[in-house]
């Protein structure tokens, strides 16, 4: 499992705290609804590189981001 050190800055917890937690816990509707979305748009194809992004001012975040959303695949291309 990994935790983005950033991230858990940012919601004021540590690592550890993340884990087990689903990631809506911890952002706003907003950008929740939009990655749920691409949740259930599927994976794209191993070769597709098109990253996916959202710009969204999140209340829980406390800020404007730029979101970026990639698929992760291993060395087999899983």
């Amino acid at each position: 499992v990994h935790v983005n050190q950033a991230f858990a800055r940012r919601v004021g917890r540590s690592p550890e705290q993340l884990i087990d937690h689903p990631l809506a816990e911890f952002i706003g509707p907003q950008l929740a609804a939009w990655l749920a979305q691409l949740d259930a748009a599927g994976a794209r194809a191993p070769d597709d590189t098109a990253a996916a992004t959202c710009e969204v001012v999140d209340p829980v975040l406390n800020g404007p981001f730029m979101i970026t959303a990639t698929d992760l695949f291993d060395n087999d291309d899983d």
